[in-house]
């Protein structure tokens, strides 16, 4: 039950991650998002129980279909890697993500 509210629900604490590294550089138009990434499923179904495995493909594929991203590869680390982290391959608006500049207590 903790680890699939972990993998389904607080996998998004990556995106402090983001939020970190755009209050530092304001400017900046990357996007990390570290635990958001096909590639972790594997390792997590052979490694963790079965129902943080599941948790974690429902949290990626409401992610991936409700979000609006440029193509199906953007939620896939490598992708990003491959691409700097920079934002514009991944949103269709091409930029930085809108809840980096509102207050945390709006996130939810």
């Amino acid at each position: 039950m903790l680890s699939a509210i972990a993998c389904g629900v607080l996998i998004d604490l990556d995106h402090l991650v983001d939020w970190a590294w755009n209050k530092r550089q304001p400017e900046s138009l990357h996007s990390v998002i570290p635990l958001h990434g096909w590639e972790w499923a594997p390792l997590l179904y052979l490694l963790g129980p079965k129902p943080a495995f599941y948790a974690f493909l429902g949290h990626l594929a409401i992610d991936q279909l409700s979000n609006n991203v440029r193509n199906w590869a953007t939620y896939f680390l490598t992708y990003r890697t491959f691409r700097r982290f920079d934002a514009k391959y991944f949103s269709r608006e091409g930029g930085r993500a809108k809840w980096l500049d509102e207050p945390w207590h709006n996130w939810w």
